[in-house]
């Protein structure tokens, strides 16, 4: 499969979701929706974490394994707005192109970088 016809199946992906979680929202009668990526809990007594494993909701929305401490915001008639969190980047571009900002891949989706969690 192409790389054009993988970005516009991820690109319906989204749009599909973008719609469903709408309607959802709506008929709640929220805002929004704030989707975690989810973090793994520290181990008692020890500066270790647990392995860590994605939420189900945020992996079907980014596909982004590993992605701790980073959310995805949902708002009627906006598009999802992906915040990322990379403690080890200090503003500069990210070079791996499932998590970078300029990957054709998110084109449809706003990201943001950050350091604070």
């Amino acid at each position: 499969m192409s790389d054009i016809e993988l970005l516009s199946l991820q690109t319906d992906h989204i749009r599909t979701l973008q719609q469903r979680y709408e309607h959802a929202i709506a008929e709640q009668g929220y805002d929004g929706l704030l989707i975690s990526s989810g973090a793994a809990p520290v181990r008692y007594g020890d500066d270790q974490a647990w392995h860590f494993q994605g939420y189900g909701p945020f992996l079907h929305w980014t596909g982004l394994t590993g992605q701790e401490h980073s959310w995805l915001l949902i708002r009627p008639g906006h598009k999802p707005l992906l915040s990322l969190y990379h403690p080890w980047t200090s503003g500069m571009p990210l070079r791996n192109c499932r998590t970078s900002p300029g990957c054709s891949r998110w084109r449809c989706v706003p990201v943001i970088v950050g350091k604070r969690r």
